[in-house]
């Protein structure tokens, strides 16, 4: 996914990940949607897409992370509603329809996980999927 969206010229970052293979029960599709819809946020209000894969506790987390103006405290949670959005215009150039993170966090949710929005330090926003692992791994 990385490579990829390298090549179509994104400023996309893979920051370092565990040295084990990190294998999760997620429908390939929809994890790829995830990917897309943060990754295509995170370029657009912040310029760069940072991605991080970790095991945390009993969760294959993903943590996709821009350096854009973050979004006020009082407006995490109504972003993933579906048409929900921080600023009033619908077009494209205005940066869509609303439904991109309420995709990710029905998709998250759907496979048994989690999705959250936190502030970053420093400015930007964290897009954070929780998934659950394959048994075994």
């Amino acid at each position: 996914f990385v490579r990829a969206r390298k090549e179509t010229g994104d400023s996309v970052a893979l920051l370092p990940s565990p040295e084990t293979t990190l294998l999760a029960q997620v429908d390939p599709v929809g994890f790829r949607r995830m990917l897309a819809n943060l990754t295509d946020n995170a370029i657009r209000y912040g310029a760069t897409a940072e991605l991080l894969l970790k095991r945390e506790d009993k969760w294959i987390v993903v943590e996709i992370a821009d350096r854009g103006p973050g979004i006020p405290e009082s407006e995490l949670g109504r972003v993933t509603a579906p048409f929900e959005r921080l600023e009033p215009s619908r077009g494209r150039d205005g940066g869509g329809s609303g439904l991109g993170l309420a995709i990710v966090k029905a998709l998250a949710e759907g496979h048994g996980g989690a999705f959250a929005l936190t502030n970053r330090p420093g400015g930007g926003i964290v897009a954070r999927v929780s998934l659950k692992p394959v048994a075994g791994s």
